[in-house]
């Protein structure tokens, strides 16, 4: 499912190194984390998503072993790095989730 979120006008844009498909929306979540964002759920709000096929930015980066894939999870990493000293998060990852992320972090 993807991260649908209502952000005020001030929030954190989207990175712009990250071009074409993949770790756009994960990078933002955890820039919005990293400044401090809460996150709630919206127990009566609802979003609709209409079936769609694989867009090609998709479908080349679902067969990539290298190339954009590869800059892409480069970049996140290096963005989470310059980030981390600077972080105030307020929405802390359950334990697995953060097991994942400083494998991630760490190149593993």
């Amino acid at each position: 499912y993807e991260p649908y979120v209502a952000v005020p006008a001030d929030a954190p844009r989207f990175d712009e190194r990250f071009a074409g498909y993949g770790k756009n929306k994960i990078q933002f979540i955890q820039h919005l984390r990293m400044e401090g964002f809460s996150f709630v759920v919206m127990t009566r709000g609802f979003v609709i998503h209409v079936p769609h096929d694989h867009s090609r930015a998709y479908k080349t980066w679902a067969v990539s072993k290298g190339g954009r894939r590869t800059k892409n999870n480069e970049l996140f990493q290096q963005f989470i790095k310059e980030r981390m000293t600077s972080s105030h998060i307020a929405t802390p990852l359950c334990k697995s989730a953060f097991s994942h992320q400083a494998a991630v972090m760490m190149g593993q």
